[in-house]
């Protein structure tokens, strides 16, 4: 889990850099700067994680297929047995394709994990109120007289707790004072536990949703803003409800993922032939 974390932290470090000169712009521009690079990055690596004199032998006979199936056209059997050619040539195209789109996974999830920080909630602004909710292990602890939660000077409580027993759960609510970076101190019996809050100056700011146990791998992948929570502490995991984000995208409100794929994708095929890269 060690590991983990700390791919995330110089990964997190590095988008910091990368857009802290677009956080007073317009989200588009910070999000298309990364999915251009990221298409450019991907198709380059395609290049040698790929099968190339495979995809373009493949690619070759499957249009000499379809030639052949224009000049045969009126040759039932061989057009049938033409199709079964381009049907079985596909498959290896797909073959030869799909494994290396495989390996270039991981990379990508571990990017889309990071832009979400960025761009899938939007920033509390000062007057603006927040849920946190907090899960312990044990339902006992809510019943704990001393557990509470405090603010600091951008971030007050508002109003008292509310203890869902069932699911050992509680929730706050969290009000935006002024504009600014704030930790939430959650207290019970002696221990504390800390959950980062923001109050956005700007359009574009990092945002951690929901910080978590270091047992769960898949928290600790998707949702990488904060260092996880250590074995040994009560709390399973805290989380924010910031307001979901959307991108204005040619005219639409979208997901930013969607805009996300759609430049990645279009860089990546504007520049396969600079890359001399078969896709």
């Amino acid at each position: 889990m060690n590991l983990v974390w700390n791919v995330n932290l110089a990964l997190g470090r590095l988008f910091e850099q990368i857009l802290a000169p677009f956080s007073s712009v317009s989200p588009i521009w910070g999000l298309a700067l990364v999915s251009i690079v990221t298409g450019a990055i991907m198709v380059f690596i395609f290049k040698f994680v790929s099968n190339q004199s495979g995809i373009r032998l493949t690619k070759a006979r499957i249009r000499g297929y379809f030639l052949e199936v224009w000049l045969y056209k009126h040759d039932f059997k061989t057009v049938i047995a033409t199709i079964g050619r381009i049907l079985k040539a596909n498959f290896t195209y797909m073959r030869y394709a799909v494994s290396p789109l495989l390996a270039l996974m991981p990379p990508v999830i571990l990017i889309m994990a990071h832009l979400n920080l960025f761009y899938g909630y939007s920033p509390l602004r000062p007057g603006a109120s927040v849920l946190m909710t907090v899960k312990f292990r044990d339902s006992r602890l809510l019943a704990d007289t001393t557990l509470s939660a405090h603010g600091g000077f951008h971030i007050a409580i508002d109003g008292s707790p509310v203890r869902a027993m069932g699911k050992n759960e509680v929730t706050w609510r969290l009000k935006a004072l002024t504009a600014g970076d704030d930790k939430i101190i959650v207290s019970w019996d002696g221990k504390i536990i800390e959950k980062t809050v923001s109050a956005g100056r700007h359009k574009v700011v990092k945002l951690s949703p929901l910080r978590s146990h270091t047992a769960s791998i898949t928290n600790a992948l998707f949702s990488p803003g904060e260092k996880p929570i250590d074995r040994e502490n009560e709390v399973e995991w805290i989380m924010l409800e910031y307001p979901e984000r959307e991108i204005n995208f040619l005219g639409m409100k979208t997901h930013w993922i969607i805009v996300f794929f759609i430049l990645s994708l279009a860089a990546g095929f504007a520049l396969k032939g600079v890359f001399k890269v078969e896709i």
